[in-house]
């Protein structure tokens, strides 16, 4: 298991993370990085690189596991996070 999968597993059960585009296009609540999967599409990587240079939010782009694959979702391709020192030890894990 990876690192990130166990920060994700933090994340998910204290209620930190944003699914989807459009939940991270409305979300009120401050957003400290946002994970887009490999496999997503031309549109939607444009769209969040967008909403992180306007937002001034860090992106990562997943390589070698889908988010899928991590949270056991169905067809999730951007998750934000609201949880600044998950996200800080994320982006420091350096995966």
């Amino acid at each position: 298991m990876h690192k990130i999968e166990k920060y994700l597993g933090f994340c998910k059960k204290s209620n930190t993370i944003i699914y989807g585009f459009d939940n991270i296009k409305k979300e009120k609540k401050q957003i400290f990085f946002v994970l887009l999967c490999s496999s997503a599409n031309e549109k939607l990587k444009t769209q969040i690189n967008h909403i992180c240079e306007t937002r001034k939010i860090k992106l990562k782009v997943l390589k070698d596991v889908t988010i899928d694959d991590i949270l056991h979702t169905n067809n999730c391709k951007v998750i934000a996070l609201t949880n600044e020192n998950l996200s800080k030890a994320i982006l420091e894990s350096g995966e």
